[in-house]
């Protein structure tokens, strides 16, 4: 266990040496549903962020979802740039049953200095139109990291 937390110390310290600030990033977010990320900036505010991942508890195992988001106030702080954003979007979740809802993210970034890495937090209210259970409201969380090149 020592020496994966070892190794994973030692790549993430090299990925300033390996890359650059880019508008594309890949990393990963935790929460329910647990997924692999992407996100690209499509302008100064605004980005478009997409995931895949594995929802459990529930019937619909297999989970994507897609959002636009607006960056709207930013705080310089000593580690980097903080970013508050939100924006709209769409879930898709199937397996044993197809469900679509109706995203509303909002969250805060933070986008470090010296390393292309985004480390985030954000509250997804979303509303389930079709699928299991029809219509419902959720609120989800989540944490997750991405990666800049």
């Amino acid at each position: 266990m020592k020496r994966c937390i070892l190794i994973l110390g030692l790549v993430l310290l090299s990925l300033e040496v390996f890359s650059q600030k880019g508008e594309f990033g890949m990393g990963i977010i935790l929460g329910n549903p647990s997924s692999l990320s992407v996100k690209l900036w499509t302008g100064k505010v605004t980005a478009i962020d997409a995931s895949i991942g594995y929802r459990y508890g529930s019937a619909n195992h297999l989970y994507l979802n897609t959002d636009f988001l607006f960056h709207l106030w930013d705080f310089q702080k000593e580690e980097g740039m903080i970013k508050v954003y939100f924006g709209a979007g769409a879930g898709l979740g199937f397996i044993s049953d197809l469900s679509i809802g109706v995203r509303l993210p909002g969250g805060a970034a933070l986008y470090l200095d010296n390393i292309p890495i985004e480390l985030f937090a954000e509250l997804v209210p979303t509303f389930q139109l079709f699928g299991e259970g029809d219509f419902r409201f959720m609120m989800e969380g989540y944490i997750g990291a991405r990666w800049y090149f």
